[in-house]
C-alpha cells in the first residue's frame, strides 16, 4: 500500500500545505497570513434590509461588511429553534426574514469584489468521515463509496441514534470500511462539537448579541480534515506553534478521524526533502512533461481550460511490425491512454475548473476512444471536487467538468507572492533561511567545522538581526552552525549571497 503524508511549512508569507502519495505531489494549497479563513464560521445576526427584488437579506453579523442571505439559502424545512418564528407560508422572502430579526447564520463562501459573505442558515459540521447536517435523520453516502453493502451498514448504526437529534449526516468516503465501534466513536465526537454550539447559541440569544459563536478551523487544520484518507500515514510541520497547534487538534478529534495520524516535527525544508518545490514548479508550467516524450499543454482562459495532448511522435517508440495507418493507430491510442492517466492529477495538483476541453490525437476506431474514457473517468474518481465528463465530440476533442473550488495553483502562489509594503525585505530574509539549509544537506561540506556567513544589503540585515528568532536563530538550530552577516552596500534590496567561512 502506497502511504501519504501532508507536509506543512510555515513562512513568514503564509502558510503552505502538501498532500504527497509515496514520492509524488498530489495536491498543494497556501494561504497567506494576512488572509484569514471565515468559511463555515457561525454567526448570531440580524437582519439589516430585506429586499425583495432579489429575493435577498443583508445581515449584521457584527463584521466590517454584512452578509448576503438568499431565499435559497433559508432551510424552509426548520426555523432556527432559537430565532423568533416567522411565517413559513408563500414564497417571498419577506415571509420568511424581517428587518431586526435575529438568526443564527453559516458562511457559505467567501466574499469578493467589496461584498460581504454568502450566508446560509443550514448550519453543518464536518469531521474527517461524517458531516452533521439540519436534514432531519437523513443519511447520506458519498457515491465514492463502492463497498457493497456498505450504504446499509451505516443506516443500520446510525439511524437508531439519529432519531433523538433530529439531525441527519453525511458519510464521507473516508468511512468505508471503518469498524462500528469506529463510526460510533466519530458520531459521538461530531454530536459533542454540536452540543457545544448550541450552548454557544443559546448564550448570545440569552445576552442578545450578535457576531461570531463558532469559529472554523484554521486553514492547515480543515485541510487536514478534508484531505486525510485511511493511506494517511503522517503529518510533518516546520514551525513549532504550528506543530502544536495541529497535534492538540489531532489528539482532540482522534475519534473522528479513519485511522491513526502521527503529527511530527521536522525544522528542516520539508518540501525539499520530499522534492515539492521540484514538482510545484513543474505544475506551474504550460507543458508538462510525459515519460513517453509526449506533452500536455495546459492552457487557461476566462472562458476553459484547454488541455492539448501533443505526440511528439519521434520521441515515441512505434512496434516496427506495425505499419502505416495501423502505427499511427497504435501511437495514438498508446499517448491518448498514458494522457488520460495523467491529466486527472495534473487538474487536481493545478486546481484547474469549470469548463475543461481536452483536445486527444484523433483515433479512428471507437474501441481506442472508449479505452481512453475508461481510463481518464478512472483517474477522476479519486479527485474530491465533482466531475463529469461529456465523452467525445464529433470534432474529436472531449467535453469534462470540474467543479471550482478555491483558487487554481498559478493564482494561489501568486497570491502568496504578491508583494506588500514591507514584505520584500520579509521575503528575501525567508529566502536566505531557506537557501542555506537545502544548500547545507545537499553540501559534502555539511559535516566540517566552520560558519555560515549571509551578505545582503543594510536593511535586509538589520530586519535579520532584529527578528533573529524567526530568521538566524532557526537558521542555526537547522544547520547546528554560528550564522554570521555582512552588510554589502551595492546590493539591491532583493540581493543576497552566502558561504561557509572558518
Amino acid at each position: 500500500m502506497v502511504t501519504e503524508r501532508i507536509l506543512i511549512e510555515s513562512s513568514q508569507r503564509g502558510v503552505s500545505l502538501a498532500l504527497t502519495r509515496g514520492n509524488r505531489l498530489i495536491a498543494f494549497h497556501c494561504q497567506d497570513q494576512s488572509s484569514e479563513n471565515i468559511v463555515s464560521n457561525i454567526y448570531v445576526g440580524k437582519v439589516k434590509k430585506v429586499v425583495r427584488g432579489i429575493q435577498a437579506a443583508f445581515i449584521d453579523i457584527g463584521d466590517s461588511k454584512d452578509g448576503f442571505l438568499h431565499l435559497k439559502g433559508i432551510d424552509l424545512s426548520r426555523q432556527p429553534r432559537l430565532s423568533r418564528k416567522v411565517d413559513f407560508e408563500g414564497v417571498d422572502i419577506g415571509n420568511y426574514l424581517r428587518e431586526g430579526q435575529r438568526l443564527v447564520v453559516q458562511v457559505e463562501k467567501e466574499g469578493f469584489a467589496g461584498k460581504g459573505p454568502r450566508l446560509t442558515t443550514s448550519l453543518s459540521i464536518s469531521s474527517n468521515m461524517l458531516v452533521l447536517t439540519p436534514q432531519t435523520n437523513k443519511i447520506g453516502v458519498s457515491r465514492r463509496i463502492e463497498k457493497e453493502g456498505e450504504s446499509e451498514r451505516f443506516k443500520r448504526i446510525f439511524e437508531p441514534r439519529l432519531r433523538d437529534i433530529d439531525r441527519g449526516l453525511i458519510v464521507r468516503t473516508t468511512a468505508e470500511g471503518a469498524s462500528e465501534e469506529k463510526l460510533n466513536q466519530a458520531l459521538d465526537s461530531i454530536l459533542q462539537r454540536w452540543d457545544a454550539l448550541n450552548t454557544e447559541i443559546q448564550s448570545a440569544m440569552d445576552e442578545q448579541k450578535i457576531g461570531l459563536i463558532g469559529r472554523a478551523e484554521s486553514f492547515p487544520t480543515r485541510l487536514i480534515t478534508d484531505l486525510a484518507s485511511r493511506d494517511l500515514e503522517k503529518v510533518l510541520i516546520n514551525d513549532p506553534d504550528l506543530f502544536k497547534e495541529i497535534s492538540h487538534y489531532v489528539t482532540s478529534e482522534e475519534r473522528s478521524f479513519a485511522n491513526a495520524i502521527s503529527v511530527e516535527f521536522d525544522g528542516g525544508d520539508i518540501f525539499g526533502k520530499f522534492g515539492v518545490s521540484e514538482q510545484i514548479d513543474l505544475a506551474l508550467k504550460k507543458e508538462f512533461q510525459m515519460s513517453s516524450g509526449a506533452q500536455l499543454v495546459f492552457e487557461q482562459t476566462e472562458a476553459l481550460v484547454s488541455v492539448d495532448v501533443n505526440s511528439a511522435r519521434k520521441s515515441i517508440d512505434i512496434d516496427p511490425k506495425v505499419g502505416g495507418t495501423d502505427a499511427q493507430e497504435q501511437l495514438a491510442i498508446e499517448v491518448n491512454m498514458e494522457a488520460a492517466e495523467l491529466i486527472p492529477s495534473q487538474l487536481r495538483l493545478r486546481n484547474l475548473a469549470g469548463l475543461i476541453v481536452i483536445d486527444f490525437i484523433n483515433m479512428s476506431s471507437a474501441e481506442g476512444q472508449d479505452q481512453v474514457l475508461a481510463a481518464l473517468e478512472k483517474g477522476l474518481q479519486t479527485d474530491p471536487a465533482t466531475t463529469r465528463v461529456d465523452g467525445f465530440s464529433d470534432l474529436g476533442v472531449v467535453q469534462m467538468t470540474r467543479r471550482r473550488a478555491g483558487k487554481s495553483l498559478q493564482a494561489s502562489i501568486a497570491n502568496l507572492k504578491d508583494r506588500k509594503p514591507g514584505s520584500i525585505i520579509q521575503e528575501v530574509c525567508e529566502r536566505i533561511v531557506t537557501d542555506i539549509i537545502r544548500h547545507h544537506k545537499n553540501s559534502k561540506n555539511s559535516k566540517e567545522s566552520g560558519e555560515y556567513l549571509v551578505r545582503a544589503e543594510q536593511k535586509t540585515i538589520d530586519y535579520l538581526l532584529e527578528h533573529r528568532t524567526n530568521y538566524l536563530s532557526r537558521l542555526e538550530a537547522a544547520v547546528k552552525r554560528s550564522v554570521g552577516v555582512q552588510v554589502e552596500p551595492d546590493f539591491d534590496v532583493d540581493e543576497f549571497d552566502f558561504s561557509l567561512v572558518e
